[in-house]
């Protein structure tokens, strides 16, 4: 696999393919995105915090950055405040972007020993990301089921 594919990946997922784009599945209101639904274990912004964490760690990967978390098992789930939730999702946004932008850059730049390396980071994060991507949209279905 090569970053220009793994750039499509992350295209594919920021923009929508087959399904809302990510922009548009997590403009909600900080009510619907701090709801859960009966039996659902995490709310869309936790579910969106989450994703976004492990961007954040592979991303400092990437970029030689200290890692932003000592345990990360431990840390990894969050229950956002209605506060935190505008801050979450551009956090996010920007995050997919930033990754998507490392794969197209010319020359491919990071700071992993290996293109490889740095290629097989960038794809967790487009598949990381998809996954979460589909909850959330299935997590808007059922808030939604709910509401009507």
């Amino acid at each position: 696999m090569d970053p220009i594919t793994v750039a499509e990946s992350l295209r594919q997922v920021i923009d929508g393919m087959d399904f809302a784009s990510a922009k548009r599945l997590v403009e909600v209101k900080p009510e619907v995105a701090l709801a859960k639904p009966d039996h659902w274990p995490y709310s869309i912004a936790g579910n969106i915090w989450h994703c976004d964490y492990w961007n954040r760690l592979w991303l400092a990967r990437l970029l030689g950055e200290k890692r932003p978390a000592k345990n990360i098992w431990a840390e990894d789930w969050h229950d956002p405040t209605i506060d935190e939730w505008p801050g979450i999702k551009k956090q996010f946004l920007d995050n997919l972007n930033r990754a998507r932008a490392i794969a197209l850059e010319r020359p491919f730049t990071h700071a992993m020993k290996f293109d490889d390396a740095a290629i097989k980071v960038l794809n967790q994060i487009a598949i990381h990301t998809a996954y979460h991507v589909g909850q959330v949209a299935l997590l808007k279905r059922l808030l939604k089921q709910r509401a009507d």
